[in-house]
């Protein structure tokens, strides 16, 4: 199994090679690339607008995304903004205004988009108590600076895997995480704390190999695999434009090796049980609330041994259709309590058999 996939913003021939191999697939502005990723790929697209004007209705912004959203899997509107503190709030009124819009045209929302180290901490109480404003599936982006230390220390916990901070102080009440962006940038890792801690580049204009990325990236694919709760990270970026390349994030010269390392697996599946969970947890009918309890990697990987088998594309996508279709009907008002619970126990007994073709497919 891999999570790990390219982040494409153009469409260069490296970084098709990649799209064509990967699990999980986010384009920028754009979703022409995500149509030649492999069937059972999870795909995202992120809406991209110079300004992201929070004082716009998110239903809104949200019809102006499918426009050209595509055969996007999942759709993330704005990136890196109003994280924290009064627009937080705001960016959460957005997201639960544009929630229906998308999900009426069969997608998953995504939100919030957050730079390294967000959310703070102390901000989690109170996106837990909103259920995320509503999404779907919560990007995060992730990153690391330090690197004459061993390979285990470049990778702290308030940066490169600050999601499992935000788990921990959310008690597992979030939506399955993507992480949206990840790999070498500037950021506060510095130890000891000089200069506010901050460290790093783009790896290229870091004097970083491309050898050293790859096995960063190996390693850092490495380190998602035992967060069962992690379905996908992009590589921060492939195809960039000539601002990216400039300050050292051309991941195009190591796209084809990370393609070949990192096998196929369908994540649209590896997805499913995760979704079922948290519109459960949304409706109050889990355990504990949240996504904590789910299966790891290799349980949900059973169907696709090895990760380099073929996935029954019709079976995947009745899995897919059960899952989103129960979420609505969960999420809508006037459902009670106890169909709610009926639906969640339904979306979980249609997932069981669906599970048994698939072993026998």
């Amino acid at each position: 199994m891999s999570k790990t996939g390219p982040h494409v913003i153009e469409q260069t021939g490296q970084a098709m090679f990649w799209v064509a191999r990967a699990s999980t697939v986010k384009q920028v502005n754009g979703s022409s690339a995500l149509i030649s990723a492999p069937a059972g790929a999870l795909t995202q697209y992120r809406y991209y607008v110079a300004i992201e004007d929070l004082s716009r209705n998110g239903a809104d912004v949200a019809a102006e995304a499918l426009v050209q959203a595509g055969s996007a899997d999942v759709v993330l509107l704005y990136d890196e903004t109003a994280q924290t503190g009064e627009t937080l709030r705001r960016h959460t009124q957005f997201l639960k205004e544009a929630a229906p819009v998308i999900h009426a045209a069969g997608k998953l929302l995504a939100g919030y988009g957050f730079s390294t180290s967000f959310p703070r901490l102390e901000d989690v109480a109170y996106l837990v108590a909103e259920n995320w404003g509503g999404i779907d599936i919560l990007v995060m982006n992730e990153y690391w600076g330090l690197k004459d230390v061993p390979m285990a220390q470049r990778f702290t916990p308030w940066n490169a895997l600050h999601h499992r901070q935000v788990h921990e102080a959310s008690v597992g009440h979030h939506p399955p995480v993507w992480i949206g962006e990840c790999g070498r940038d500037l950021v506060r890792d510095g130890l000891p704390w000089e200069n506010e801690g901050l460290v790093g580049a783009g790896y290229q204009a870091d004097g970083v190999s491309e050898g050293q990325m790859v096995e960063e990236y190996l390693y850092f694919e490495g380190l998602i695999q035992e967060d069962s709760y992690v379905v996908a990270a992009s590589a921060f970026t492939e195809g960039p434009t000539q601002d990216w390349r400039e300050k050292g994030f051309d991941c195009d010269p190591i796209a084809e090796r990370l393609a070949l390392a990192l096998p196929f697996t369908a994540q649209k599946l590896y997805l499913a049980p995760l979704l079922a969970a948290w519109v459960a947890a949304q409706a109050g009918a889990g355990g504990q609330g949240g996504i904590s309890g789910q299966p790891t990697p290799e349980e949900a990987s059973e169907s696709n041994p090895g990760g380099d088998m073929p996935i029954d594309k019709e079976l995947a996508q009745r899995a897919i259709d059960i899952v989103w279709g129960n979420m609505e009907k969960l999420k809508a008002g006037r459902v009670t309590k106890k169909r709610r619970l009926e639906l969640a126990n339904d979306t979980e007994a249609h997932l069981v058999t669906l599970k048994g073709e698939l072993e026998k497919a």
